[in-house]
Order: structure tokens, then sequence, then C-alpha cells
């Protein structure tokens, strides 16, 4: 090999290197961009937090919409009378119904190549995991079958509902000058985790036999049998239920009141809320190109 054949090929090794590391981070946007959830349909004035979800300040105020993109880091609050239904990366459907606060607190997927959005997906096709918080208001959901190194997680503060594969509801509703959370499995694979004073009643436990919430307890897991229901609650004026009350009026954009007679508000206060500055994205460096199904802008 001559001398200047021979530097042509070490030159030519750092480019491809180059090249190599470009590809890399690339799939590793890609796996990125694939840990989102859809917006597919908008009733009523639901407002997203952008980013927010943490530190409970600042962030961007908009109205949710159709087609929006969700992120690890949103927050959503929603009105009097709203609704939407949300679909997520690995085929899991929820359905946020009025008066409910939700954050996005992990969103996780490993990449994956299908030509179906993310709704047409029978199963998880891909490991993840998924956290979500409630911290007011119900859900309804559909979770796809999940691999078995996935996550389906929703959180409360009065324990958590680890979801395999199910129809299920879950529910943190003030009612009677109490907090309850209700979940409900309908057809596949769910448990609780929570702490409560004694072992855990599954069923539709009538009113003195509810589950008391116990934060000095230990956690225990109940599985929720197919078709069954399991209630936590606590009372007004314990511990928990005042923090419950504090956390929800820590929320940004949120009206929290219990008035004299027990009734508890949770109202959006437009007042608090700062528009968004109106930001002309660079076709350059933000063409506004946002990946919602591995193989299906659409």
């Amino acid at each position: 090999m001559s001398t200047q054949h021979h530097f042509i090929m070490k030159t030519l090794r750092i480019p491809f290197t180059l090249f190599c590391l470009l590809v890399n981070s690339a799939l590793y946007s890609h796996a990125a961009e694939l840990a989102t959830a859809k917006v597919l349909s908008v009733s009523g004035l639901v407002m997203r937090t952008e980013g927010a979800a943490f530190i409970k300040v600042g962030g961007r105020e908009s109205p949710l919409k159709a087609g929006d993109i969700l992120r690890e880091g949103d927050r959503l609050n929603s009105t009097e009378g709203s609704k939407a239904f949300i679909v997520f990366s690995n085929g899991s459907e929820l359905t946020l119904y009025q008066n409910t606060s939700l954050s996005i607190i992990a969103l996780e997927q490993e990449p994956y190549t299908s030509q179906r959005v993310y709704n047409e997906l029978e199963a998880d096709p891909s490991k993840s995991q998924t956290l979500l918080e409630l911290d007011y208001g119900q859900l309804d959901g559909h979770v796809k079958k999940l691999t078995k190194e996935s996550s389906f997680d929703i959180k409360t503060a009065l324990g958590t509902a680890a979801i395999r594969g199910t129809r299920f509801r879950i529910g943190l509703l003030f009612t009677a000058n109490k907090f309850r959370l209700t979940i409900t499995n309908f057809d596949g694979l769910v448990d609780l985790i929570t702490q409560t004073t004694a072992p855990v009643i599954s069923g539709d436990t009538a009113d003195g036999e509810g589950n008391t919430f116990d934060s000095g307890s230990e956690v225990s897991t109940t599985p929720i049998p197919p078709a069954g229901e399991c209630n936590v609650e606590t009372n007004q004026g314990s511990p928990v239920f005042n923090a419950i009350i504090s956390g929800l009026s820590a929320i940004p954009g949120l009206d929290v009141a219990v008035s004299s007679d027990g009734t508890l508000s949770v109202e959006i206060d437009f007042s608090t809320i700062i528009p968004a500055p109106e930001i002309t994205p660079d076709p350059v460096t933000d063409p506004g190109v946002i990946v919602v199904s591995p193989s299906d802008q659409g």
C-alpha cells in the first residue's frame, strides 16, 4: 500500500467514527420521542401545564387540544363538564374526566418498529414505564397487555394502582367529609399498594367498613380481582386529609376550599395563569416535527 493510500485510509476513520456517534445519538433521540402520549379528543376546557408537575410552580399554561403531544412533567387540570381522551406510546388509553388534576411523572419506552399508530396497538410493543399521579378526580383507562418488564402505575395520596393489563377506573374524590380512593378492575390484573390500619378489605365496602389509610402502617399489596373494587379513605381532620388539601392548594391554577358545611371545591383559578409567550420556531434548529408513533406521524 502506498503512503498516499495509507494516509487516505487513516483520515477516513475519523468521519466514520463521528458518523457512528451521530447514528447512536439519533437512536437515543428516537427512543425518547417514543415516550409520549397523544391527545385524541377534548371536550370542554382542560388546561395543560408543560413541565411543571414536579416543582408545582411556573410552566406554560395552555388549553389542551386534540393532537397535542404530552410528555414527562406535564400536568392536566380539567374544568366542570370537560373530558379528554389520551393514548400512550405503548397503546394504553386514558379518559380524563371533569374536575381532575393529573401529572405525568415518568414516561419511558424502548424503541420499537410498527406500522400502527398508538391507538391501534393491541399490546405493549416494547419495555415501558409509566407513572402518573392523580391529585384529585377520576380516570377511566385501558392498559393493553404489558411485557413482563413494563409497568403502568397511577399514584395517589392514599395508594397506588399497579396495572398489568386491564380496563379500570380510579378515583380520588371527596365525599361525606372524607377523601376516598376507589379502584375498579373490570377484567384484568390490578394491585393496590397502600398503607392501612388493618388488612385491606376488597370489595364495595359500606360505611364503617372502609380501609382507613395510615401512613404509619407497613406498605401492603392487595390484588383486586376481575370485576372487583377496593376503597381506601381518610377522614376530615386527619393529617393525611390535611396533606391532600395542602397538596391540591399548591398546584398552580387550582383554587381549593373546604366550606364550613364540609363541601370541597376544586376549581381552576384563571387569574393565576400566565399566557405562554409567542415563540416563532427557527425552521432549521426547531422544524416542529414531532414523532408520534414509530412509523406514522399522522
